[in-house]
C-alpha cells in the first residue's frame, strides 16, 4: 500500500517504522492521561488530609505513599487504602478502555476483510 507513495523499499520501511513509533507514543500518552485522570478523580481521601497534602496524595500513588510515611499510623493506613482502591480503579478503567478499542479494531478489520475480494 505504501509503495504507491514511495519508489524504494527502504523509504517505505522507514516511513512505516516512523508511523509505528508515532502511534505507539500516542497510545502511551493517551492511556497515561486516562490513568492519571481516573486516579485523580476516583481517590477518596480520608478526613484530615486537605490543601497541599490532598493535592499531593491525589496526584499519584507514589505521592500518596510518600505522604503516608509522614503521617501517624491511622490516617496513613486510611490514605494507603484509599490510594490502593483508586489505583486499582484507574487501572481497571484503562484496561476496559483498551479492551473496547481492541474490539472496535477487530470489528473494523473484520468488516474490511468481509468487503475484500476473494483470491482465487
Amino acid at each position: 500500500m505504501l509503495c504507491f507513495f514511495f519508489n524504494d523499499t527502504a523509504t517505505t520501511e522507514i516511513y512505516t517504522l516512523s508511523l509505528h513509533a508515532l502511534f505507539r507514543s500516542l497510545g502511551i500518552a493517551l492511556f497515561g492521561l486516562i490513568l492519571t485522570r481516573s486516579y485523580t478523580s476516583s481517590i477518596v481521601l480520608p478526613q484530615g488530609i486537605e490543601g497541599a497534602a490532598a493535592e499531593q496524595a491525589s496526584s499519584s500513588i507514589s505521592e500518596a505513599i510518600k505522604l503516608a510515611q509522614s503521617l501517624p499510623a491511622i490516617p496513613a493506613q486510611s490514605l494507603l487504602e484509599a490510594a490502593k482502591a483508586a489505583f486499582i480503579h484507574s487501572h481497571s478503567t484503562v484496561l476496559a478502555t483498551a479492551g473496547v478499542l481492541l474490539l472496535l479494531l477487530a470489528a473494523g478489520i473484520w468488516r474490511s476483510l468481509a468487503k475484500a475480494p476473494e483470491l482465487n
